[in-house]
């Protein structure tokens, strides 16, 4: 019905439709790639918590409180980041979606006004056509928007289908559970178990924590204990005695 009220009208305003199309198309592939960094980042911020929760007893014995504080900041540092880079795409692109059909309304009526001056085109057809193409314009910026929260909700279960399509491996042997191991009888009156002698023995052992991987507390430590000897370990705070 547009084409048949003036096919140059027709044609200006199907101009639009290849703009939208590929606009949509980008914005969707960017807020795809934010949603799933800011699903990485989240992540990331979790782990450090649940790390410092977990070994929360050793945190506090080596006045690890402010390290993992920092490192936990700085992981909300990142997500906030990506999230403000997330509100701005999203700003721009309700700027686009909404100024373009306007832009496009403004040359349409400019056009189909020297139309309606040079005798080829009735004013009534002109306001015709332009409630026709207000339709058209509200659908797409629909569809566009519709498009791009598609978008974004396939980047936040980007994960969850990554996991339903893994694959388990048939070659992997399920771990055992140690109570279904033998276990070894030992005779009451025996109190000498062959496979131990009592002496404890460590070489070269290297240490970070998981909240401060950043820091090595041990540095190729040996220590050497004895069978029936005592051995006292002596250091500041932080220091690894843990």
């Amino acid at each position: 019905f547009m084409i048949h009220i003036s096919f140059p009208l027709s044609l200006l305003a199907l101009a639009s439709v290849p703009v939208v199309s590929v606009a949509t198309k980008r914005y969707g592939e960017y807020v795809w790639s934010l949603a799933r960094a800011m699903q990485d980042k989240l992540a990331a911020a979790m782990k450090v918590a649940e790390e410092v929760f977990a070994t929360m007893a050793t945190v506090r014995s080596c006045a690890g409180e402010r390290s993992s504080a920092f490192e936990f900041s700085q992981a909300l540092e990142q997500y906030r980041r990506v999230g403000q880079k997330q509100a701005c795409a999203y700003a721009g692109w309700q700027i686009f979606n909404t100024s373009l059909p306007t832009l496009m309304t403004c040359l349409l009526l400019y056009q189909g006004g020297r139309l309606v001056d040079r005798g080829h085109l009735q004013s009534g057809r002109l306001v015709a056509f332009n409630l026709l193409t207000q339709t058209l314009t509200d659908t797409f910026s629909t569809l566009a928007d519709m498009f791009s929260n598609i978008f974004d909700a396939l980047g936040a279960s980007d994960k969850v289908f990554a996991l339903l399509a893994k694959d388990p491996d048939p070659t992997e042997a399920a771990p055992q559970s140690p109570w279904d191991k033998p276990k070894m009888k030992r005779d009451p009156a025996n109190t000498t178990d062959p496979t131990l002698n009592g002496l404890v023995e460590i070489e070269n052992v290297r240490f970070r924590y998981p909240g401060r991987p950043q820091v090595q507390v041990l540095c190729g430590i040996n220590i050497r204990v004895a069978a029936g000897s005592v051995c006292a370990l002596v250091g500041p705070s932080g220091s690894g005695k843990s």
